[in-house]
Formats: structure tokens, C-alpha cells, sequence
């Protein structure tokens, strides 16, 4: 088998697809996409709002994670917290929170928030 030999200029362009200089005419026409463009397009739109939602509940999330650490860092703690442990936070009658090594279960103390554990980034992860 050989290999065929190089075009030069004026021999062969009619076997080829396509036009080789400038001046040859257009063989290439284009497609009209917008058939395709509308079968797509939910998909696209689709795509972008399931994008939108995750990171609407990520922020949603981030926003409430922010909020529970404020309420536990500006709560009275009278011990020092060890990162992983687990503790109690309580509202008092006054609007102040307090932060207990003892959990509602074994007290019955009013005011029960929620259960916290320290990561080891030091926010408080409400369990």
C-alpha cells in the first residue's frame, strides 16, 4: 500500500470535502442548532438551579452553625471545655445562656438549648 501523493496546488481539490484556498466555494454549511438549543436548554437551566439550592442550604446551614457558636461563646462557662467532649447549653429566666457540663436528662433544668461537642477547629458543633 503507498501512500498517496501531496496535494499540490490545482491537482485533486475536487476529491477533498472542502474548499482549500479562499476563493474555493463553501462546502461546510451550518447547522441549525436551535432544535437542540430548546431540548438543552431545561437541562441547562436545571443544572444551574439544583447548583443554587445546594448552596442555598450550605449558607443556610453555615449561617445557623454561626449563630449556635455565638450563643455558646457568649454564654457564662466556669470551666475550661476539652476539645470532643460534649456539653449543655441552658437559657436562664433573664435571656442569658449558661453553658453545663450536666445534660437535661439528668437534671430537668428549664432552659434547655441544646447539646454541644467542641471540634478541633474550636466551634461548637450542635449535636
Amino acid at each position: 500500500m503507498s501512500l498517496p501523493e501531496p496535494i499540490e496546488d490545482g491537482k485533486r481539490d475536487n476529491s477533498l470535502s472542502y474548499g482549500r484556498t479562499p476563493s474555493s466555494p463553501a462546502s461546510i454549511t451550518p447547522e441549525d442548532i436551535q432544535g437542540w438549543i430548546k431540548t438543552v436548554e431545561p437541562t441547562f437551566g436545571h443544572y444551574f438551579k439544583e447548583k443554587y439550592d445546594r448552596l442555598k442550604d450550605d449558607w443556610e446551614a453555615l449561617v445557623k452553625e454561626y449563630y449556635w457558636n455565638k450563643a455558646v461563646y457568649e454564654a457564662e462557662i466556669n470551666f475550661k471545655p476539652k476539645i470532643g467532649q460534649t456539653y449543655y447549653l441552658y437559657e436562664r429566666k433573664n435571656g442569658t445562656y449558661f453553658l453545663s457540663l450536666l445534660s437535661y436528662e439528668n437534671t430537668g433544668w428549664k432552659g434547655y438549648m441544646g447539646s454541644f461537642k467542641l471540634t478541633p477547629e474550636h466551634s461548637w458543633l450542635k449535636k
